[in-house]
């Protein structure tokens, strides 16, 4: 995101520019410390296929051996980053979904739900997240933010009991006019 194009949606106030480019800011680093193990991984599989090398070097009973080995680790690397990728997605999609379902408190709401309840469908959904956050706006409603309604004005209201005053006539005998006939 780039001010050019907050500029283009009609925010024109620096300081409400500068607020939604922290705040952007603040996400996307989040997202990359997610993503902190990438480098890593690399560093691995760059030691991996050194290692691979060196094995042309060795008897074939050994290099066999050592292949397997490093099969079996290479497998489970897959495994771990599948897992870790998954992971992130469902953690991500959770707290879209809590967003949206305006929490006040997305880390307190996480942990009142069953986890295990909840899947992540191929096309990105949750199954199992609704019926929970229900059962929690009945529960615990403080963990929601309040639907508002704006109230609606009340002329010529009364001073304290009875019924509003909302009759012309009324006013003016309250003015101590007289009334208006029609």
């Amino acid at each position: 995101m780039t001010r050019e194009f907050l500029k283009q949606l009609g925010i024109e106030d620096k300081a409400v520019i500068d607020s939604i480019m922290e705040e952007n800011g603040k996400d996307i680093n989040s997202e990359k410390a997610k993503f902190g193990d990438y480098d890593s991984l690399k560093t691995q599989l760059s030691e991996a296929n050194k290692q691979i090398e060196e094995f042309g070097k060795l008897d074939f009973e050994g290099v066999k051996a050592m292949a397997d080995d490093y099969k079996a680790k290479y497998e489970q690397a897959q495994a771990d980053s599948k897992k870790q990728l998954e992971e992130m997605q469902f953690n991500h999609a959770l707290d879209g979904a809590l967003t949206s379902a305006k929490v006040r408190s997305i880390k307190a709401v996480r942990a009142l739900l069953e986890h295990d309840k909840i899947k992540l469908n191929k096309d990105g959904t949750l199954t199992g997240l609704n019926e929970q956050l229900e059962a929690l706006k009945k529960d615990s409603s403080y963990l929601f933010e309040e639907e508002q309604s704006e109230p609606k004005p009340s002329f010529l209201g009364g001073t304290g009991g009875g019924t509003p005053i909302n009759d012309d006539n009324a006013a003016r005998i309250i003015m101590g006019l007289a009334p208006i006939n029609n």
